[in-house]
């Protein structure tokens, strides 16, 4: 007699429970973690497809900037009037209200 039926008897519910606790965590995890990421990846990519000539945007290195032109995967902002910098467009991190770059000269 194994030590299992010692304590537990032929209880099927104590047989399963093994196997169900592993797999509930998994879906756990899945709608804890990973639903909230897919959204997040959505989010980030509506705004790269709203990048618009004129906006203001901040990259992920910090640097502040106008877009000055977008051609494909690749933008080129404005930092100052004589200097423009080319970036992959998942190199912006946030698009800025019109108006920030002016307020903080």
């Amino acid at each position: 007699m194994g030590l299992h039926r010692k304590f537990y008897g032929n209880n099927t519910i104590f047989t399963i429970l093994p196997i169900v606790i592993p797999w509930n965590d998994d879906a756990v995890y899945v709608h804890l973690y990973y639903q909230p990421q897919s959204k997040r990846n959505k989010e980030i990519n509506e705004m790269l497809e709203n990048l618009q000539v004129g906006s203001e945007v901040i990259a992920a290195s910090g640097i502040l900037g106008k877009v000055k032109s977008i051609k494909g995967e690749y933008i080129s902002i404005e930092v100052s009037e004589t200097v423009v910098f080319k970036l992959q467009r998942s190199a912006i991190a946030n698009i800025l209200p019109k108006g920030t770059i002016d307020s903080i000269k």
